[in-house]
């Protein structure tokens, strides 16, 4: 049987999604609480991952699991390896409540000092997926890094209170000037653990910086490519005006 452990913690949190930018990084950074507002937002979508490749249950904590653009991995929860921390496919592990669509998805089971992370391979400027069961009466923490681990922002997730929140379903999209290069996913330990599931993600890749020697050599290749074709325009002058 699939353990949550609950624990009460006062009053509950707005549905409105909320979250802090570090103030160790300068980002404007945009939360979306629909598909069509994200979409709206960012623009073109770079791919996407729905889970449906996988036929067998796949834990990610005894290895990496590859995805599009993303490697998933996680620490152990609360529930044994077979039940959660998993690409859950199937027949599905609890009669598919905390699958979004009733299909394949992503099965976590986060307790305090666990985690699961996806890590692009490609960083993003823009991330989104549905949720089931997400801080259901405990606040989960959507942690998105840029590169060297450092947090560009920490978004919490708002409670979702009862027993009628443990399958509740949310669409949480970002976007961020700074290239996002993982989401960790993790828990504040208000409880024994947070059961939720997660699909339907897409993401928008971000266009990738040039180092700034690279911007130095761009720049003086493109001052000298002018300088010698206004010397060759100028020869061609003077030697037509000769002739």
């Amino acid at each position: 049987m699939l353990r949550i452990f609950q624990r009460s913690f006062g009053a509950a949190i707005s549905f409105g999604l909320t979250f802090t930018v570090l103030p160790s990084i300068a980002a404007d950074v945009s939360t979306y609480d629909s598909r069509a507002s994200w979409l709206a937002g960012i623009g073109s979508v770079s791919g996407f991952e729905d889970f449906e490749g996988f036929t067998v249950p796949t834990s990610f904590v005894s290895a990496p699991v590859g995805l599009n653009n993303m490697i998933l991995s996680g620490t152990v929860g609360i529930n044994p390896t077979s039940d959660t921390q998993l690409v859950d496919a199937p027949p599905l592990n609890y009669l598919s409540a905390y699958s979004p669509n009733g299909t394949a998805y992503l099965l976590a089971d986060l307790i305090p000092g666990g985690y699961t992370q996806l890590t692009f391979l490609n960083p993003v400027r823009a991330w989104s997926a549905d949720f089931t069961g997400i801080s259901n009466n405990r606040i989960t923490h959507l942690m998105f890094k840029a590169s060297g681990g450092v947090t560009v922002f920490d978004l919490a997730v708002p409670s979702t209170p009862g027993s009628d929140g443990q399958f509740v379903s949310r669409f949480i999209g970002v976007s961020s000037e700074v290239p996002i290069y993982s989401v960790v996913m993790e828990f504040n330990g208000r409880a024994a653990n947070d059961v939720f599931g997660v699909d339907n993600i897409a993401f928008a890749v971000a266009v990738p910086e040039l180092p700034t020697s690279s911007l130095l050599l761009a720049g003086c290749l493109a001052i000298t490519c002018v300088a010698f074709r206004r010397k060759e325009f100028r020869w061609r002058t003077v030697g037509g005006a000769a002739l």
